[in-house]
């Protein structure tokens, strides 16, 4: 797919940015003189560039598309910046040419790439894009309305060299609330944390997509189904892990901005999105059949639970607890980042 590496005019970074993601409330107040503030709890020890990629390509590539995400982007970049592991290259794909991304250029890293599509086709071209793009051995992901840990990229780089069998890895996922707060992690399989064998018929990705980590070489042959325009992660994942060796930890590294996102119309995409996704895979008329009932199914829950409860209730629901020394992690990162992202502020004004 051809792609041009370009600039363009965007808007400058706005210091409401680093209010959202400190959090300054009085819940985020109280959390602070409760002690949960400081750094408790270390992922992985912090990992240099490795002598055989410090004069090449990079180790890793992130894959971020990009569409309508003005007030999120620079947290989201500022997460990469504050990495402990700084062989990175991250890869910016435009899906639309709503504004541009003059200010990413400005900030003088070449390790930053802004990529736009030869034209329209939504995030599966976006994503198929970034990976034709990608230079690095491994590919992550990252959203532009969400934003990492420092240590995810060093820890995950750090288990696929220790296990070159695997595949992939996935980390956990702080979900936030409204007020960029952890309300919960994402539920995961019991088997989080072993090394597991997807099966060769699977329909559904059995990992977070947004927080994992794989290998470009496979994912080139596994390539996005362009004709996607949503749900082209999980329609990838499926059809890349099958036959596979991965792993899904339980230890969060991605912070997820679904209460600010969440939305019914979104929901019902999504939930098209999979049923498209579960018919593609589906082998055999009643296979089908039953993933168009399932689909159906699900979607009245959905929209009961909604109707009845209200959308916090359902996303709740999709969440387990936070301990302490989590919340504690989390708030540790949190300031890393705000750091990185009022550095790179300061460079442009």
């Amino acid at each position: 797919m051809p792609l041009a590496e370009k600039s363009h005019q965007a808007p400058e970074l706005v210091r409401g940015d680093v209010g959202k993601l400190r959090g300054d409330g009085t819940k985020r107040q109280n959390d602070e003189k409760d002690g949960l503030v400081p750094s408790l709890f270390v992922y992985a020890p912090r990992m240099s560039r490795s002598s055989d990629n410090s004069g090449g390509s990079p180790l890793v590539s992130v894959l971020m598309p990009v569409r309508g995400c003005r007030d999120t982007l620079p947290i989201a970049v500022a997460s990469v910046m504050a990495q402990t592991w700084d062989d990175w290259e991250l890869l910016v794909v435009r899906d639309d040419d709503a504004w541009g991304l003059e200010w990413l250029e400005r900030m003088g890293d070449k390790r930053v790439r802004i990529l736009q599509s030869s034209g329209p086709g939504g995030r599966g071209a976006a994503r198929q894009a970034g990976l034709d793009a990608a230079r690095g051995e491994l590919l992550a992901f990252l959203d532009a309305d969400d934003w990492m840990l420092p240590e995810r990229l060093g820890h995950q780089v750090g288990v696929l060299r220790a296990n070159p069998d695997l595949a992939l890895v996935s980390a956990g996922m702080f979900v936030l609330d409204r007020s960029e707060f952890p309300a919960g992690l994402r539920k995961l399989n019991r088997d989080s944390g072993k090394p597991r064998i997807a099966g060769d018929r699977i329909v559904d990705a059995p990992v977070l997509s947004a927080s994992s980590m794989l290998r470009t070489a496979t994912a080139r042959r596994v390539a996005y189904d362009v004709d996607f325009s949503s749900g082209e992660d999980a329609d990838f994942l499926v059809r890349y892990l099958r036959g596979r060796s991965y792993m899904q930890e339980s230890i969060p590294l991605y912070c997820y901005r679904e209460y600010a996102s969440f939305s019914v119309g979104g929901l019902r995409r999504g939930l098209r999105a999979e049923r498209r996704r579960r018919v593609k895979h589906a082998t055999g008329t009643a296979a089908r059949a039953a993933c168009w009932v399932r689909w159906g199914f699900k979607r009245v829950v959905y929209e009961l639970a909604i109707a009845g409860r209200g959308e916090d209730f359902v996303l709740q629901r999709r969440c387990t607890p936070v301990s302490a020394d989590q919340r504690a992690a989390w708030a540790s990162g949190r300031e890393k980042v705000i750091e990185c992202l009022q550095d790179i502020q300061g460079e442009m004004d």
